[in-house]
């Protein structure tokens, strides 16, 4: 059996998530709160028990025909699917993840200088599970549903060799949903425009892209962001 983190920080629905994850795994530790999302799976990894940890963000709900597995798995990084609560797609943003204790303590200073823990954790040595296992719903105001799409096109605009996925995924963000679409849809778009005109401005200032992981630093983003 393998550790079973929950992480989360500030999502509205934390409470409940948590709630579902338990009747999978009673075993599930709660994390609230850590500053960071780097410094978070380092606190998990630190707090592990077990050579291999599970982690599940705290917006993301277990589907109910999920069953965590603890066998079978080597010494790298897994992810499995999830469906995303404004768009409806199926794809490893805000799913499940599995990570290897010993890779995540060894990882240097991937805290400040690169954008996404999952790929940096996993030297892009990590494996996709083609199955469903959570539904990740940021989408409960607007300030978490524009923060995780402005999230998420940071992350895959700063891509060196971008996927037909990736770019498929940016023409969504900037596409999808107008005022009258339900889910937030409409403040996920402004997310991806802010996000898009922010990329432009400081693409070529790696220190100015980790705002992506300041919390704090997007909430003043967003509050001073014009919502059109």
């Amino acid at each position: 059996m393998y550790d079973v983190f929950f992480q989360c920080f500030d999502e509205l629905n934390a409470d409940e998530n948590f709630e579902v994850l338990k009747q999978k795994a009673p075993h599930a530790q709660r994390v609230q709160g850590i500053v960071g999302i780097h410094n978070a799976h380092k606190y998990c990894a630190k707090q592990s028990k077990t050579e291999l940890f599970y982690v599940i963000d705290g917006d993301a709900c277990m589907k109910e025909d999920f069953e965590f597995e603890y066998k079978g798995f080597d010494n790298k990084v897994y992810q499995w699917n999830a469906i995303d609560g404004v768009y409806g797609t199926s794809w490893q943003t805000g799913g499940l993840k599995l990570f290897p204790k010993d890779a995540v303590l060894s990882a240097r200073d991937w805290g400040g200088k690169y954008l996404d823990s999952t790929t940096t954790i996993s030297n892009n040595d990590h494996e996709i599970i083609d199955k469903i296992a959570s539904s990740h719903l940021y989408n409960t105001c607007p300030l978490h549903t524009w923060r995780t799409i402005f999230r998420e096109y940071i992350k895959q605009v700063s891509r060196k060799n971008p996927s037909q996925l990736t770019q498929k995924k940016l023409k969504l963000y900037l596409t999808h949903g107008n005022r009258d679409t339900s889910g937030y849809a409409w403040y996920a778009r402004m997310g991806a425009y802010a996000a898009q005109s922010y990329y432009k401005e400081h693409k070529n200032s790696p220190e100015k892209l980790m705002i992506i992981n300041d919390y704090n630093a997007l909430s003043t983003l967003f509050n001073n962001y014009q919502i059109q």
